[in-house]
């Protein structure tokens, strides 16, 4: 009697065993024992589907785009620290000027470069130059179309970049506007502006 029980007991798991290895290789394959096993989606299911995903698209580049204006805004300085920036440093500002204008043939020089590179000029002026805009915390002096700006912030967000700085024309510039802060968050390449601060110096906006 104890060997049919035992036999019987050994029948029983040896079923029990094939029946989960069974169930188990139909989870796997998606086969008759898998109850889980996905039906062929209807063509409602598909386009909700695909709105589901057009609508994860369109949040997620939106979330970009916030981003990105986001960052611009904390790169950029505001006109009132530029403002500060031009009192604290009026002395440094109209030294590197004066030396834009006896360099007629300078277009553009920073803490690592200068242009033209054929440009002939003494290593001690140019190590002038450099100091001097350390010590007034500026990125570069630039000339374009005559006019000596001196760079304070450039930053690069949604195919543009945005520079700010100073400039002291010989003649009144234009477009004036109130402040550059707004704008220069949504301004357009091309687009130039500049805020009277006082003394024959402005706030110069430039997008390109």
């Amino acid at each position: 009697m104890g060997e049919r029980l035992n036999g019987i007991q050994e029948v029983d798991s040896s079923i029990l065993f094939s029946s989960t290895v069974a169930r188990k290789a139909s989870r796997e394959t998606g086969g008759p024992f898998h109850s889980e096993a996905r039906l062929p989606m209807t063509q409602p299911q598909a386009s909700n589907r695909r709105s589901r995903r057009f609508v994860l698209a369109f949040t997620l580049a939106s979330a970009a785009a916030a981003w990105l204006l986001l960052k611009l805004s904390f790169t950029l300085p505001s006109d009132a620290e530029l403002e500060r920036q031009l009192r604290h440093n009026r002395e440094g500002f109209a030294q590197l000027l004066a030396l834009a204008q006896a360099d007629e043939g300078l277009e553009a020089i920073d803490l690592g470069s200068v242009r033209p590179a054929s440009l002939a000029i003494p290593a001690e002026r140019i190590e002038r130059y450099r100091a001097l805009l350390a010590r007034s915390e500026l990125r570069a002096l630039v000339r374009e179309r005559g006019e000596v700006e001196l760079v304070a912030a450039t930053t690069g967000a949604g195919g543009r970049i945005v520079t700010l700085g100073f400039v002291r024309p010989s003649t009144p510039p234009a477009p004036q506007v109130a402040a550059l802060e707004r704008l220069a968050k949504t301004a357009v390449p091309g687009t130039r502006a500049y805020v009277p601060v006082g003394d024959g110096w402005y706030l110069s906006l430039s997008v390109r």
